[in-house]
Parts: C-alpha cells; sequence; structure tokens
C-alpha cells in the first residue's frame, strides 16, 4: 500500500484511511497528480465504489476558489473513467451484477454466482 501512500496522506485520520480495490489505483493516482498540481494542500474527504464508479469527494482551499470549475471537471472525468477500468485489476472493464452489488469488472475477474435448484 506504500504506493497510495499519497493519496491516503491527504485524508484526515478522523475519516478512516479507505480506499477502493486496486484496480483503480493509476486512475487515483493521476488525479491526485492532476489536483495538486492546482492546489497542493486539497484534502480527500472519501473515496470509494459506488454503483460501479469510483466516488471521490475532496475540498480544497480557499486560495484556490477560482479554480474550483477545473478541480470539479478532473475529478467528474476520473470518475467516468472508471466506469471502464476493472476496478479489481485495472484491465478494461464494464458494469456487472455481481453478488447483488453493481461492479466494473474485466472478463477475467467477474465471476457470476452460481444459480442453485
Amino acid at each position: 500500500m506504500t504506493r497510495m501512500k499519497p493519496i491516503l496522506d491527504r485524508i484526515p485520520d478522523r475519516w478512516g484511511k479507505y480506499l477502493p480495490d486496486a484496480g483503480w489505483d493509476d486512475l487515483l493516482l493521476n488525479l491526485d497528480r492532476a489536483l495538486s498540481a492546482i492546489d497542493p494542500d486539497y484534502v480527500i474527504c472519501q473515496a470509494k465504489e459506488k454503483f460501479g464508479g469510483l466516488r471521490f469527494y475532496t475540498e480544497h482551499s480557499p486560495a484556490f476558489e477560482q479554480e474550483g470549475p477545473l478541480f470539479r471537471e478532473l475529478v467528474r472525468n476520473a470518475e467516468n473513467q472508471s466506469f471502464h477500468i476493472c476496478e479489481q485489476c485495472g484491465a478494461t472493464g464494464a458494469k456487472a451484477r455481481a453478488g447483488g452489488w453493481i461492479k466494473t469488472l474485466c472478463d477475467t475477474c467477474f465471476k457470476p454466482k452460481e444459480v442453485t435448484n
């Protein structure tokens, strides 16, 4: 998890240091690089998977308020990209229903639940 330390360090201790599965690590690291170029002190409130896509909530410094629209656009673009990246391995993926959950998975990582009668 040391690879993700820059991301985890941006999450305040009181909020819990949780990240989605490793398949989105590159996406998160690239997003972090882009956002920190705008505001080096931005904070991650939460990064999670919901309905098969990345949800990334941040707070930026008041000094960078004028950059807010670009900040939000970068986050929105990463969230949209996540719907095409397997959240487990990082390969090209698509939405799938897995055990009652909606996930974004590649053909290899998708394991449909067996139906028994």
